[in-house]
């Protein structure tokens, strides 16, 4: 009994690989489904798992697989760490191109004049409000 259930989570984590792999994500698509085919004859023939871990090394086959588990996890954890570096990058490209696009200067007719027009104008931005202010004065 247990062992069908077993198949189907694995069935149905075969079929979230498959959507994950056509996204997009290769690695953990192709991660995923290989442990999920991989598990269905160890689900149903236990004794399999015991034979392969000697093959490979470990003593026991239960062992084997929280090993095979422990890889999988590392590669989930990588996976997601990169999608969202990549996130993070997205999100401050598109945030820097909104302000440079949405970004507004005083208009001229609320400039200082006088002495405070001259501190203006020594400012980082006082050519610009400089040039402003000439161009709405010149016809």
């Amino acid at each position: 009994m247990i062992a069908v259930l077993i198949v189907i989570s694995l069935a149905v984590t075969s079929l979230y690989a498959i959507k994950v792999f056509l996204s997009g994500n290769k690695m953990l698509g192709g991660a995923l489904l290989c442990v999920a085919i991989a598990g269905v004859p160890i689900a149903l023939w236990p004794e399999t798992a015991n034979r392969l871990a000697g093959v490979v090394g470990v003593g026991r086959g239960a062992d084997l697989l929280i090993y095979v588990l422990f890889f999988v996890v590392i590669g989930i954890v990588t996976s997601t760490h990169l999608m969202a570096t990549g996130f993070r990058r997205d999100i401050t490209e598109l945030v820097r191109a909104m302000a440079i696009e949405t970004a507004r200067f005083p208009p001229a007719s609320t400039c200082r004049t006088g002495k405070e027009s001259k501190a203006v104008q020594n400012g980082p931005q006082g050519q610009h409000l400089k040039h402003e202010i000439l161009e709405q004065e010149t016809p």
